[in-house]
């Protein structure tokens, strides 16, 4: 154009802000633990099939952050990892699939965790979103029967089909205007197909394929952006209560069989074994009017967290994997601190052992809000001298991502009964584990 003098302009690359503020939430876990968790809570877990040694995880994890930030190839990041791979005694043959694997399905997921973020930002002016197959050979019958399905943003469809949808998966979502769809003569679906009998394509041959439901692939089918919104750190419960649906006691009997049986598997906490009193001195009560921090980070360090962002891998004794961190006292709505609700602050390290060193755990059958739940619930009586029992914690797990508890220590003459009263009604359901 004239008048305009042309000039040498560089530009540098932005790293993608949101999926660098997901990538670093991951928590490292050995592939065991991984998928001992909801599937809803993987979203906030990295883990390498076959790497079992914490160490490397850590360096695998810190990678692939490494690979989002500098916007690394494939070959880059291979290169950086070659000396993992090699402790690991990975061979060339049939190592290139399976890096690509992780790295193209590790990458994706942060970028589509990152995309919606900014979706959510313009979703009053872009309601409707459409998923993309990219439609190639490559393209998979199932993810390819969805493509060009447009439904509105916050559509169940999202929750089964957002993406990646299986491992490499390429596929995308496309933001619409009300106008584009007006425009484009796109159809807006309200029914949600996931599920129903498809005979797809086959894209060389034209001919109907087999049969089969139309779902994304084995271990694929949760949002894992909106699982990001919350978090992997159980969450306290907000609004609602439980209530217990089972007032008796079940036993196993063996490591699987479960009968229902008397008193015998609850025997009264009025003659409880001092030795089952955990013991706490005037140090493990926290002085009033502290910080936020100060309560959160004292919680922390019962389980070996020396810094506020850390986190660990708890498993309850029956091999229930806890991620313990912060967000136990981040209100999930509003990120504020929930720490000091009740007064519990000074209670943290109770809190806090109740987890470590349960006496009881139970597996209640609940209601939470109308919907009936499994709940698991973990009891723990402290004494405060002379051996007299001073207080109790009970701790409530609701599908490993909630949690609920009450912390009662008032060690005074005359308590007693009323504390074991209350507890007494906590303990029903199975009984999955009880301290020696």
């Amino acid at each position: 154009m004239a008048g305009v003098k042309s000039a040498d302009v560089t530009v540098t690359p932005l790293p993608p802000r949101e999926a660098m503020a997901y990538w670093k939430t991951k928590v490292p876990m050995k592939a065991r633990e991984f998928y001992e968790l909801e599937l809803e809570a993987r979203s906030r877990a990295f883990t390498v099939s076959g790497v079992s040694r914490e160490d490397l995880l850590d360096e695998l994890c810190g990678s692939m952050c490494k690979a989002l930030e500098e916007g690394q190839s494939f070959g880059s990041w291979k290169k950086d990892t070659q000396g993992v791979w090699d402790s690991l005694g990975w061979t060339e043959k049939g190592r290139s699939f399976r890096l690509d694997n992780i790295f193209r399905t590790n990458l994706q997921t942060a970028y589509h965790v990152g995309r919606y973020a900014q979706m959510q930002r313009v979703k009053e002016s872009r309601p409707y979103w459409q998923y993309d197959a990219v439609n190639d050979r490559r393209t998979r019958p199932t993810h390819r029967a969805m493509d060009g399905k447009v439904y509105p943003a916050d559509h169940p469809f999202w929750d089964t089909w957002y993406p990646p949808n299986g491992f490499r998966c390429r596929c995308g979502v496309r933001t619409l205007s009300e106008r584009q769809v007006v425009r484009e003569g796109l159809t807006v679906e309200t029914e949600d197909i996931t599920g129903m009998l498809i005979e797809p394509i086959d894209p060389v041959t034209g001919k109907k394929t087999i049969a089969r439901p139309l779902m994304p692939d084995p271990g694929f089918s949760t949002h894992p952006a909106k699982d990001w919104l919350s978090t992997l750190t159980p969450s306290e419960l907000e609004g609602g209560e439980i209530l217990d649906l089972f007032r008796g006691s079940l036993c196993r009997k063996g490591k699987g069989t479960v009968q229902l049986t008397s008193e015998s598997c609850r025997p009264p906490l009025s003659g409880i074994d001092a030795r089952h009193l955990l013991p706490v001195v005037d140090d493990d009560i926290m002085a009033s009017g502290l910080k936020d921090e100060q309560y959160v980070l004292a919680f922390l360090k019962e389980f070996g967290i020396s810094k506020l962002d850390g986190t660990r891998i708890h498993k309850l004794p029956d091999g229930t994997p806890v991620v313990i961190g912060k967000g136990f006292f981040v209100g999930k709505s509003t990120r504020d601190w929930k720490v000091k609700k009740s007064g519990r602050e000074r209670y943290v390290k109770l809190l806090a052992r109740t987890i470590l060193n349960p006496y009881e755990v139970w597996r209640v059958p609940a209601e939470v809000s109308g919907r009936p739940m499994a709940v698991l619930r973990l009891i723990r009586l402290f004494s405060f001298r002379n051996h007299e029992i001073g207080g109790f914690a009970v701790f409530n797990l609701l599908k490993g991502k909630v949690w609920h508890a009450a912390t009662v220590f008032t060690p005074k003459t005359g308590n007693e009964s009323g504390m074991l009263e209350y507890l007494e009604r906590q303990r029903a359901g199975i009984l999955l584990y009880r301290e020696e």
